[in-house]
C-alpha cells in the first residue's frame, strides 16, 4: 500500500498523451512523477531524473508536492518541478519513510527510520514547508528486531485539530498507530493496528483518520475509522487493489476494492456500489470527480460513477498509479512506472 495523506472547475476533459519521445531513455529506468494540468491539457514532470518516485501528495493550498524519491523526501512546485528544499539518509541512518502537512500547508512532518543492529529506530521531524527548516523533533521510539519480522512500511497523517498520526514499528511483528501533538512533537498514545501492513489517512476537515490493517497470518482486512481519541470498524470491503479517499466534505469515503469503486457514508454506514473498475490508486477532488488509474489510463468518474472520461495516457509499455488530484481540483499528479523488463 502506498499512501502519504490528500483535495470547481468549467472545463471540457483533457487528454494528455505522454509519448516516448517525450521523455529521456534515462527515464525508463525509474518512476516518474507527472502533473498535468486540466485548463492547458499540457504535463510534466515533476520529480529528480535520477530517483524512483514512490508516492507524492499535495501541499494543501499550494500548487506544490511532496514527494518520496527512493531514500529522499522533497517538496517540489508543481509548475517548474525545482524542489524547494530535501531531505535524504539511508536504510542505517534517519531515512525518510513518509509524511503529511499540517491542514495549512505551513509545515510537513516527516517520518525518519533506521535500521541498526538489532533494532529500528523511528522520529517525526517537523519541517517548514517552505525553508525546509527542521522545527522541532519528536523523541525516538526503538522497536528490538528479536521480537519477530517488522516490515518497512510508514504512513503519516496530520489532522484539523492538532494530532498526527503515525503508522510505524511497534515489535512484535506489528506496524501500530502512535499519536502525537502536532505543536510540540509530544507522544500521546500508541493504538493497536493488530496487523502489519497498514496505511493511515486524514480528511483535512476534521479529525477523522482512516487506518487500513491486514490481520496475520492469514486473517481479514480490517478498516478503522478515528473520530479524535474514538475508534470503530468501517463495514466495507478491502480487497484487491485496495485505495480510499474522503470526499471534500469528508463525510463520505470513496472506496476502491476488488475491482469496484464504492462510496461509503460514515454517518449512516450505507456502501453504494457506483462503477466497475480496477485501479491502483484513487483520489476525489475538490472538482466532484474521483481519479482513477489503470494500465496506461488515468481517468475520472462522476461521483454517482458516471461520465467517465480519460484525463492522460501514457505510451511506450509505461503504466500509470496513485492519482492525486490538486487542492483547487485543477491539477492532477500521478506516478508513471517504466516498461517491465527482464
Amino acid at each position: 500500500m502506498r499512501i502519504l495523506a490528500t483535495t470547481v472547475f468549467v472545463v471540457l476533459s483533457a487528454l494528455a498523451m505522454i509519448s516516448a519521445a517525450g521523455c529521456s531513455e534515462g527515464d525508463d529506468r525509474h518512476q516518474r512523477l507527472t502533473v498535468l494540468d486540466l485548463e492547458t491539457g499540457k504535463s510534466r514532470t515533476v520529480s529528480s531524473p535520477d530517483r524512483t518516485v514512490h508516492a507524492a501528495a499535495w501541499l494543501p493550498g499550494s500548487s506544490a508536492l511532496i514527494v518520496l524519491e527512493g531514500e529522499t523526501l522533497a517538496v517540489h512546485e508543481a509548475a517548474s518541478g525545482i524542489a524547494r528544499w530535501d531531505v535524504s539518509g539511508t536504510i542505517q541512518s534517519r531515512r525518510p519513510l513518509a509524511a503529511a502537512a499540517s491542514p495549512d500547508g505551513r509545515e510537513v512532518a516527516v517520518l525518519r527510520d533506521s535500521l541498526s543492529a538489532g533494532e529500528r529506530r523511528a522520529e517525526l521531524e517537523f519541517i517548514d514547508a517552505t525553508t525546509g527548516k527542521v522545527l522541532r523533533t519528536t523523541r525516538q521510539w526503538v522497536t528490538p528486531l528479536s521480537s519477530g519480522f517488522t516490515p518497512d512500511a510508514g504512513s503519516v497523517a496530520w489532522t484539523a485539530s492538532g494530532r498526527v498520526a503515525v503508522v510505524s514499528h511497534n515489535g512484535g511483528g506489528l506496524n501500530d498507530v502512535r499519536w502525537f501533538e502536532a505543536a510540540t512533537g509530544r507522544a500521546l498514545s500508541v493504538e493497536p493496528t493488530e496487523g502489519s501492513e497498514v496505511f493511515a489517512l486524514a480528511a483535512r476537515v476534521d479529525d477523522r483518520v482512516v487506518v487500513f490493517a491486514v490481520n496475520h497470518p492469514a486473517g481479514p482486512p480490517v478498516v478503522t475509522l478515528y473520530e479524535g481519541t474514538a475508534a470503530r470498524k468501517l463495514d466495507i470491503p478491502a480487497g484487491g487493489n485496495f485505495g480510499v479517499d474522503f470526499a471534500p466534505e469528508g463525510n463520505r469515503l470513496a472506496v476502491a476494492a476488488n475491482g469496484k469503486v464504492y462510496l461509503y457514508e460514515l454517518t449512516t454506514g450505507t456502501l453504494t456500489e457506483i462503477a466497475a473498475a480496477d485501479t491502483q490508486g484513487i483520489s476525489w477532488g475538490a472538482n466532484g470527480r474521483i481519479a482513477l488509474a489503470w494500465g496506461a489510463d488515468v481517468y475520472s468518474i462522476a461521483e454517482d460513477g458516471s461520465s467517465r472520461r480519460t484525463e492522460a495516457s501514457v505510451a511506450g509499455g509505461r503504466t500509470v498509479r496513485d492519482p492525486r488530484w490538486s487542492p483547487d481540483g485543477k491539477q492532477l499528479a500521478f506516478v508513471v512506472e517504466p516498461p517491465y523488463r527482464d
